[in-house]
């Protein structure tokens, strides 16, 4: 009797405590996840999420990303192709890359980074979607600040 008497007591209390933790990581994820999720499954948010890629941040605590190709602005918009799964980057560089760093993309406020392979990464337009940048090209503002903070690969592994 007793056991049941103080579960009733502490149940609500309880419930209440567990729905601020949850409501409180619920909007740390939403803050943490800004992006504009029409093109992006809750498969790839999910991956993001519950694979943690520590062991891709380099000793300067950056997380280094390569995209393939030149900084022209053509290299660095979405294609059809990307509608549903970012512009592409690697974790690995190759001959004839450009680079910058997942924080450095975050920092900006207009493109949003994310881990969603082994050795990918997608980048994702803020305040629009995957169909928006495709279709305002190489103009875009999206494309515009990738290529701000993209640079010649120089060739050294980080």
């Amino acid at each position: 009797m007793l056991a049941v008497y103080a579960a009733a007591k502490l149940a609500p209390e309880a419930i209440r405590t567990s729905a601020s933790v949850a409501g409180s990581i619920a909007n740390a994820l939403e803050d943490a996840v800004t992006i504009n999720r029409e093109n992006v499954s809750d498969k790839t948010v999910t991956k993001t999420i519950t694979k943690p890629f520590e062991n891709k941040i380099k000793k300067d605590g950056k997380t280094y990303i390569y995209r393939f190709g030149k900084a022209n602005p053509g290299n660095l918009t979405p294609k059809e192709k990307d509608i549903k799964s970012g512009l592409s980057f690697s974790l690995n560089p190759q001959v004839e890359s450009v680079m910058t760093t997942i924080e450095d993309l975050n920092s900006t406020g207009i493109v949003y980074a994310v881990i969603d392979g082994p050795n990918h990464v997608s980048v994702y337009p803020i305040g629009g979607s995957m169909r928006n940048w495709i279709d305002q090209g190489a103009n875009s503002i999206w494309t515009q600040t990738v290529k701000s903070k993209v640079v010649k690969w120089d060739g050294v592994i980080r």
